[in-house]
């Protein structure tokens, strides 16, 4: 007679019906770009047509303290935008380019990184 093989149940809390969801789903966070501009001059042109109680709206929900004139408090905003610029991964400004490969000065550091080597 064929041995019948046991279902096992697990009580992890989990529920196969259950969809997959992302952290932001899960704690309500709709909007990552509190700053909704992808660019510099982007988010300026945002900035100039603003008052100030939209910028001390913005300060706020970009975790910026929202105080000062309006001023300091455009300088703070693009302080902070840069930050969440360069730490969102997305590029800020154009990479200048490197010096000429012929250049004397590198290879001069050429020189002196080779002879490290040995």
């Amino acid at each position: 007679m064929p041995r019948k093989k046991a279902k096992l149940q697990y009580a992890d809390g989990k529920s196969e019906e259950q969809e997959k969801q992302s952290v932001e789903d899960i704690l309500g966070i709709q909007q990552k770009n509190h700053f909704q501009a992808h660019s510099d001059a982007e988010f300026d042109t945002k900035l100039k047509g603003m008052t100030i109680q939209e910028m001390q709206e913005m300060a706020v929900n970009a975790g910026v303290f929202p105080s000062g004139t309006k001023p300091m408090l455009r300088n703070k905003l693009k302080k902070a935008f840069a930050e969440y610029m360069l730490t969102s991964g997305k590029i800020v400004a154009q990479k200048t380019d490197s010096p000429h490969p012929e250049s004397s000065l590198q290879q001069k550091v050429m020189s002196i990184m080779n002879t490290w080597d040995r």
